[in-house]
């Protein structure tokens, strides 16, 4: 799925970071943008989940969430993957939710 959010706009990415093997949350969260014009960087933050919680049933899990928003002004405009990065005691470990991000200013925006 692609998304697309003009230079002026925010963008706001939010989910649940898990280990499934491990069954534990994440301690912290990046969203990474890559592409032709380089990688950004985008530290989310801790939110409640209760419904992963109650679907898992492991009340403990319920901080799995985050949610992340950026200016698109910091990125330069073009197409990028997004990445979700995880960060748990035994090291970092990267999610590919298959997502791409355009981010596009009036000039480049395409109108049907």
């Amino acid at each position: 799925a692609q998304k697309s959010v003009r230079a002026s706009g925010i963008l706001v990415v939010d989910g649940w970071a898990l280990d499934l093997g491990r069954r534990e949350a994440a301690d912290a969260v990046r969203i990474a943008l890559s592409g032709k014009a380089g990688m950004f960087q985008i530290e989310a933050r801790q939110k409640t989940r209760a419904d992963v919680a109650v679907v898992l049933r492991r009340p403990d899990l319920e901080g799995s969430g985050f949610d992340a928003e950026a200016s698109p002004r910091d990125v330069p405009p073009g197409e990028y993957r997004m990445l979700i990065s995880m960060e748990f005691p035994t090291g970092w470990k990267v999610c590919d939710p298959r997502r791409t991000v355009s981010i596009v200013t009036p000039s480049t925006a395409r109108h049907p």
